[in-house]
């Protein structure tokens, strides 16, 4: 059986320093300033909802509040007010719908006495123009749900029938009860209009949408409609005739642009060939430029009609560059912002003006960057930059759930614009049932040149494992570069690291060890949401070298490299996969003992063999204590399917080869498992219930693991 050890009092008392930082915060974060803001507090208006279900209700009460209580007048809402809201709630109500709700309400008035009105729709909404509550109640009675129950298209060709349908209601679910496909009048016709503007911007540029037929039944609420479309031809681009109008006096002009042959005229490519027109006349000094377009039919045949793009183009004034200003950087200093707002002369670009609103924005300081022009002369005009900053200091609690940490919480304390330079200081302190954690990080942006930022950080961790008890000391100095155009960035920072394993098998080796080392990383991003991927890849090289030159007493090597895949297979279906590999040892020093052993490969868990809690993957001695690998690929493949707009579920093949001595590169055991998953689909990332099952397990392996996490695996 394999050995374990638990610092249960340090953790129960790791615990309780969290939950009093927790407590110091929550009551600092909520307590009033003062008893005036108390007494104003109590002094707004109540509003009360009922008939949406327990979270409908506390959400329709927030909004509603947030809408009409600013306009109350003396504590109370007066008849306008209540009115707006009740309007509010039989619309939002009717979007979902529920076109024959109804809407009971009771007034509580300043002096204490109580009004009722029955049965409100949207048209009989009304009140007395006197009325006034200091407390209202709006109780919803919703009735029949009128939802999509078949929806036809005829003339339909170029679009799927379940891509067309997508603009009625969301599709590609396993299951779609009423509640993801409700009617209403006004969005099917709005579905109608974006389906014909969805054909127009591919080519079909005389399409037209309309309903042949609409059944709506009252009793049930099905609705079944059927769809005319009549797609007309597809437009092709046969060349470009550019008029550009004389400007200050000077003559017009014409001239002609090539156009691939095949090139269909879609919405997107002909925004594209004026934004390119347009963008040639900024650089030149015409900030008023403009571009306008028509389409000269000058062939058709069998659907097909072949076209010139005819543009006129209007340069404008010719406008000189005048004062740079800046307004409302109240701590950020002027000195920074002119050198990231510096322009160059003497014609006004306005593309250039972007780009110096986007090193601002990059800065990381404020909330929102506003470039505006304001004409001194006719023929000289300023640039003005009005900044909003972000706050100096921020505080957030931190709440969380793993399968092998279980609950953790935390408070990240955020300084920001630190010395008016848009530096940044963080601390973050996190408790679990599992680890004690703190990161102290200091980021200064931009330094040197654009997107290279420097970086101090200090990390403690403390974290119980398997088997062992691992502690770790670092403080580390780097520079990150940020390539935003090709979505990669790359970095190199210096390491040194205090490294502790109690209780470990090698802990007579190993013990205490500090490690100096440099770490370079390079990384690719192109996945479309890396909360919850649907598609994209990801990939990742991270080398770390350390030796006693570098100021320590390890002498080790460690390589990682990895990718990560996302593709959409079918409307509602996903797969995705991943591979990662990692190595450690010395492989230039030949030292057996020069790795650390915190510094091992330990898989298993929610990301890597969903079959193992964290670690519990790892290489064992024969009494079942955790080794680590030297060596480890692991790789995954998964396929995801929606069952409900909100709910999917998962199969996956989790796979994981290891050596736990590098002579036995790259593998030594393999490990397998296989299982499925229910995921809840969040803004923050998918909230995950899995379970792993073990194909192969070695003596002492667990048959299976119960996964309850919050992000996408990989």
């Amino acid at each position: 059986m394999r050995s374990s050890r638990r610092g249960g009092a340090r953790s129960r008392s790791g615990l309780a320093l969290c939950f009093w930082l927790l407590w110091m915060a929550a009551g600092a974060a909520f307590r009033p300033t003062s008893l005036a803001a108390a007494e104003k507090a109590a002094a707004r208006p109540k509003i009360h909802v009922r008939g949406l279900g327990l979270v409908g209700n506390r959400r329709a009460e927030i909004w509603l509040r947030r809408l009409v209580s600013g306009e109350a007048a003396g504590g109370a809402l007066g008849a306008a007010q209540i009115e707006d809201a009740a309007l509010l709630l039989l619309h939002e109500t009717a979007r979902q719908g529920f076109l024959r709700a109804r809407l009971d309400v009771r007034l509580r008035t300043p002096e204490g006495a109580e009004r009722s009105f029955v049965g409100w729709t949207q048209a009989t909404v009304e009140l007395p123009p006197e009325a006034r509550a200091r407390e209202v109640w709006f109780r919803l009675k919703r009735g029949v749900r009128f939802h999509y129950r078949k929806v036809e298209f005829s003339g339909l060709h170029f679009l799927k029938r379940s891509a067309a349908l997508g603009f009625f209601y969301p599709t590609g679910s396993l299951l779609a009860p009423a509640a993801e496909r409700p009617y209403h009048p006004e969005t099917f016709r709005k579905a109608m209009r974006n389906l014909q503007r969805r054909l127009r911007d591919e080519g079909f540029r005389e399409a037209t949408v309309s309903a042949a037929a609409l059944q709506v039944d009252e009793a049930s609420g099905n609705v079944d409609a059927a769809i005319r479309v009549v797609e007309g031809p597809r437009y092709y681009a046969r060349k470009i005739r550019v008029r550009e109008e004389g400007s200050e006096g000077a003559p017009a002009s014409e001239r002609e642009e090539a156009v691939s042959p095949g090139t269909v005229l879609t919405a997107a490519w002909e925004s594209a060939a004026l934004e390119r027109l347009r963008a040639a006349a900024y650089r030149e000094g015409y900030p008023e430029a403009s571009a306008e377009a028509r389409l000269e039919p000058v062939a058709r045949g069998e659907g097909r009609c072949e076209a010139d793009l005819a543009v006129t183009l209007r340069r404008g004034r010719r406008i000189r560059l005048g004062e740079i200003r800046l307004s409302g950087n109240r701590k950020t200093r002027e000195s920074l912002l002119r050198r990231r707002a510096a322009l160059s002369g003497p014609w006004l670009d306005r593309l250039a003006v972007d780009k110096a609103r986007e090193r601002l924005i990059r800065l990381g300081v404020f909330k929102a960057v506003e470039a505006r022009y304001e004409e001194r002369t006719n023929r000289v005009w300023d640039v003005g930059f009005h900044l909003k900053e972000v706050p100096a200091a921020e505080a957030r609690l931190l709440f969380g759930y793993g399968s092998y940490d279980l609950a953790f919480g935390g408070v990240e304390l955020s300084q920001n614009n630190v010395f008016g330079l848009a530096h940044a200081a963080r601390l973050r302190l996190i408790q679990s049932f599992r680890s004690t954690s703190a990161r102290y990080a200091y980021t200064a942006p931009e330094v040197f040149r654009p997107g290279l930022t420097a970086f101090a950080a200090v990390e403690g961790l403390r974290r119980e494992e398997v088997t062992f008890d691992r502690e770790e000391f670092k403080c580390s100095v780097g520079l990150r570069q940020s390539f935003p155009s090709v979505r990669q960035s790359a970095g190199l920072r210096y390491s040194q690291e205090i490294l502790r394993s109690e209780a470990s098998p090698r802990a007579e080796r190993t013990g205490r060890r500090r490690a100096g080392a440099f770490i370079l990383d390079w990384a690719y991003d192109g996945r479309d949401r890396p909360l919850s991927p649907r598609k994209g890849a990801r990939v990742f090289l991270s080398t770390e070298w350390a030796q006693p030159e570098f100021g320590g007493e390890a002498a080790y090597q460690r390589v990682e490299v990895g990718f990560s895949a996302h593709a959409p297979l079918a409307p509602g279906l996903f797969l995705h996969c991943s591979l990662w590999h990692g190595a450690a040892g010395s492989f230039l020093s030949g030292n057996a003992d020069g790795l650390p052993f915190n510094k091992r490969f330990f898989p298993g868990g929610d990301t890597t063999l969903r079959g193992y809690q964290r670690g519990e993957a790892s290489p064992m001695d024969a009494r079942g204590r955790q080794l680590g690998a030297e060596s480890v690929v692991i790789g995954n493949l998964e396929l995801e399917k929606a069952v409900t707009r909100r709910w999917s579920a998962a199969v996956f093949l989790d796979y994981g080869g290891m050596a736990a001595q590098l002579e036995d590169y790259p593998i030594a055991e393999s490990l397998w498992c296989a299982g499925v998953g229910l995921r809840w689909n969040t803004p923050v990332g998918p909230v995950r219930l899995e379970y792993g099952r073990n194909l192969n397990p070695r003596p002492g392996d667990p048959g299976g693991t119960v996964h309850f996490s919050v992000g996408a695996p990989f």
